[in-house]
């Protein structure tokens, strides 16, 4: 699944990385999801929301930043709880 160039931005300014490590996105209700191509990145993202929590459902009040290592494409990459 392609990302559209304003959402790669729009993150990559949020959590201050480079728009090339931002390979997947979810955007859900109670918690979005991204994939990075970078463990510096995931690292990022992470500290970005260390103060916040899932909003509703079932990991209602789980910690925010929580980091998978994941196969995206046949390559290492980062999966993070945002």
């Amino acid at each position: 699944m392609m990302i559209e160039e304003q959402t790669k931005n729009w993150l990559a300014t949020r959590f201050g990385i480079n728009p090339e490590s931002i390979l997947w996105f979810n955007s859900g209700i109670c918690y979005d999801r991204v994939i990075v191509a970078t463990k510096e990145d995931s690292q990022k993202v992470s500290e970005f929301v260390k103060d916040g929590t899932v909003n509703g459902g079932w990991f209602h009040g789980m910690p925010l930043g929580l980091q998978s290592n994941v196969n995206y494409d046949g390559k290492p990459a980062y999966e993070v709880m945002c």
